[in-house]
C-alpha cells in the first residue's frame, strides 16, 4: 500500500507539524494544489492552550486553503462550557479562503456548536457544504461526534454517486467511520479521536485506540479500498498529561495529482 510521503515543517514545544503530500487519483486539475489544515483533539481545559500561540503561527505562516477540526475540542465530558472561553481564544481570528469546518467529538456534547458561539466556524452533522471551484466541486461532509453509533445510515447514501468533477472530504471524529464512507466516493477521511496511542511504549506500538480499526490505522495515512484515510495524532492530551512515541500534532495536507501513469498503490 502506497503510503503519503511527510516532512516535518516545524517544531514547537508540545506540538508537532507535518505535511503531507497526498496523490488523489481522479483530482481535478482546478484542486491540485489545495491545502487542507487537519487539527483534532484539543482537549481544552478552562486554561490557555500551552499551543495556542505555536498553532496560530503555523496557520498564519501555512496559509491552508480550508481548516478542518475533526473533534474533541474541550477534554470535561460533563460540562463543557468552563473551557469554551480558551476554545474561543484559540480560534479567534482564524480564516482560510474556503472556510472553517468542525465536527465534534466524543467529549464535546451535542451542545457545543452552539454555546461556543464561534460564527466563523461552520460545524457539520450530518451536514454537506458544497464549495464550486471554477467547474470542480469540493464538497465538505461532516458527520457525527458524540458516538460513532449515531451515525445516520442514511445520509451518505442520500448524497448519490459523486460526479467527476467532484472530491469528497470526509471530517469523521472516529477513524472506524472509514468503512461507511468509501462506498459512497469519499475521497479523503480525515479522522481523530485515537491520538495515535498517545503513550506508546516503542515507536509504532500502539496498546490502545479506542477505536474498532485495527491499530496501524490509529495514525497517519492509509489508503483503504478507494478512500485516503488520515488520522492525525491530535494536538492535545486526554486524561494523562504526556506522550511516549507518539508527538501531539497537527497537518497540512497538499492535494496532488498521482504521478504520472501511476495509480496511489
Amino acid at each position: 500500500m502506497s503510503r503519503s510521503h511527510s516532512v516535518q515543517v516545524g517544531d514547537y514545544p508540545h506540538l508537532h507539524f507535518r505535511h503531507i503530500a497526498l496523490p488523489c487519483p481522479g483530482l481535478p486539475d482546478e484542486l491540485a494544489g489545495l491545502t487542507i489544515a487537519h487539527v483534532t483533539d484539543l482537549h481544552l481545559r478552562p486554561r490557555p492552550a500551552p499551543f495556542g500561540k505555536a498553532l496560530r503561527e503555523w496557520l498564519a505562516d501555512t496559509k491552508p486553503s480550508l481548516i478542518a477540526f475533526t473533534g474533541d475540542f474541550v477534554e470535561d465530558k460533563k460540562d463543557c462550557r468552563p473551557a469554551l472561553p480558551f476554545v474561543r481564544e484559540l480560534l479567534a481570528g482564524l480564516s482560510a479562503p474556503l472556510g472553517i469546518y468542525a465536527v465534534t467529538g466524543n467529549h464535546d456534547g451535542h451542545h457545543l456548536p452552539r454555546l461556543a458561539k464561534l460564527h466563523h466556524v461552520e460545524f457539520l452533522r450530518h451536514g454537506l457544504r458544497r464549495l464550486q471551484i471554477g467547474k470542480s466541486e469540493l464538497q465538505v461532509i461532516g458527520l457525527v461526534g458524540h458516538s460513532p453509533s449515531d451515525l445516520d445510515t442514511a445520509f451518505l447514501p442520500r448524497l448519490g454517486p459523486k460526479p467527476s468533477s467532484t472530491f469528497r472530504l470526509v471530517l469523521s471524529h472516529y477513524p472506524e467511520l472509514v468503512h461507511d464512507c468509501h462506498p459512497h466516493g469519499a475521497d479523503l477521511v480525515l479522522a481523530g479521536h485515537t491520538h495515535g496511542g498517545q503513550v506508546c511504549p516503542l515507536p509504532g506500538l500502539r496498546l490502545m485506540s479506542h477505536d474498532r480499526l485495527p491499530k496501524r490505522y490509529a495514525a497517519g495515512t492509509h489508503r483503504i479500498a478507494s478512500t485516503w484515510l488520515s488520522v492525525s495524532n491530535g494536538a492535545g492530551f486526554s486524561s494523562m498529561r504526556m506522550r511516549m512515541f507518539c508527538p501531539a500534532e497537527v497537518s497540512l495536507i497538499t492535494l496532488t495529482p498521482p504521478p504520472s501513469g501511476r495509480g496511489p498503490g
